[in-house]
């Protein structure tokens, strides 16, 4: 329902990394599937997609770094991606289990 009614009147779309993936059923695990799936919506209506939680990597460093978070604004004209650290802390999973992030990690 919302991709067939809202998505046409929408001029701007924030779906995370993983909302973009259901709207669109389309992989998001790396920026160029992120920018194919984003284009895709703008084909539905709204003229800016920000598709935030998208890991971001330092160049110096390999896989496995994931010290930084981005979203990637797309437009018909082009993209754009904005970074930052991760703050460190810890997020809670489940009433089970945490998730902590230390600083220098």
């Amino acid at each position: 329902m919302f991709r067939e009614q809202a998505l046409p009147l929408a001029q701007v779309i924030t779906p995370n990394r993983f909302e973009l993936a259901a709207l669109t059923n389309l992989p998001t695990s790396s920026l160029e599937e992120i920018l194919i799936a984003a284009d895709t919506l703008l084909d539905a209506g709204p003229s800016t997609v920000v598709v935030t939680s998208v890991p971001s990597l330092r160049p110096s460093q390999g896989a496995g770094h994931d010290d930084r978070i981005a979203m990637v604004a797309v437009q018909r004209d082009g993209a754009w991606q904005v970074s930052t650290p991760r703050l460190p802390g810890c997020i809670q999973i489940s009433r089970r289990r945490s998730r902590c992030r230390r600083p220098g990690r």
